[in-house]
């Protein structure tokens, strides 16, 4: 028999997911139950642990896709053009010298100028290649900053896992 998981928690899941799209349910209810209830293998002749490895890696593939979303969205939602902020605070001053020509060619170049849904796409790509972009404030790929910075963090780390188990 499958172990079912409370109630509450998988109809918080449906109704969430009822309240986003009324037809997502069927389609979705499918991966709940595989991924809710422990007994349901559908990968049939492989070890159940194996099985659960593959699940919960699943699920994490999931929720990262979820909280990348989420993340990428609060951040394209918020007040403002991201091409004012990178052009700086005296943007209103540097509007006479930018034309609105070079100002439609600084959002094709940054990718503004793009859907939503491509502009994620874009984005999750390129971070999965290791391209983090460039920082806006200095203007020096991310990636740079990062590294200058990692082996301070892992001295820090060390001396840190040092105190804790003396």
């Amino acid at each position: 028999m499958a172990r079912k998981i409370p109630q509450s928690v998988g109809g918080h899941l449906k109704a969430v997911l009822y309240y986003l799209d009324p037809g997502i349910v069927q389609t979705v209810n499918p991966l709940c139950y595989w991924v809710f209830y422990a007994d349901s293998n559908p990968f049939k002749g492989v070890h159940h642990m194996t099985a659960y490895v593959m699940r919960r890696i699943l699920i994490g593939v999931i929720v990262l896709l979820i909280v990348t979303m989420m993340v990428f969205l609060g951040v394209r939602l918020l007040r403002g053009d991201p091409l004012v902020i990178f052009l700086g605070q005296s943007f209103t001053q540097q509007q006479q010298r930018i034309g609105p020509e070079e100002y439609e060619a600084l959002r094709h170049q940054w990718g503004l100028d793009k859907p939503m849904p491509v502009q994620y796409w874009d984005w999750l790509t390129d971070v999965l290649r290791g391209d983090l972009g460039k920082s806006i404030k200095v203007n020096v790929p991310i990636s740079t900053l990062i590294a200058e910075r990692m082996p301070r963090t892992i001295y820090i780390g060390i001396i840190t896992l040092v105190f804790s188990s003396v």
